[in-house]
């Protein structure tokens, strides 16, 4: 009977997983995700304000990360499918990344 895909897979990282070990060699760190944001895009940014575009069919709620959740901007609604300006103190800086709330 032949092996699925998903069965040869799985045997294969199993076998690569026991060379490692076996070795006392670590697999690389991966890179960081990005922040999980759901429906809110940043599509420009600057010093002071940014523009939140909805990429959902259904009307949000969303801010931007700018330096922790403590200096984030209040909450904007955007309807489906409409970006919107979102503004706060220059001196804090850029946005990192649009969010919902």
């Amino acid at each position: 009977m032949p092996l699925s895909r998903a069965t040869l897979t799985t045997l294969a990282l199993t076998l690569a997983a026991g060379a490692l070990a076996a070795t006392g060699t670590t697999p690389a760190a991966a890179a960081p995700a990005a922040p999980m944001a759901g429906c809110a895009s940043l599509v420009s940014n600057s010093p002071g304000a940014a523009k939140i575009k909805n990429i959902c069919n259904y009307t949000i709620q969303a801010t931007v990360d700018v330096d922790g959740w403590f200096n984030d901007p209040t909450c904007i609604t955007i309807n489906a499918g409409s970006s919107r300006n979102i503004y706060w103190d220059a001196g804090k800086g850029r946005a990192n990344y649009a969010y919902e709330c």
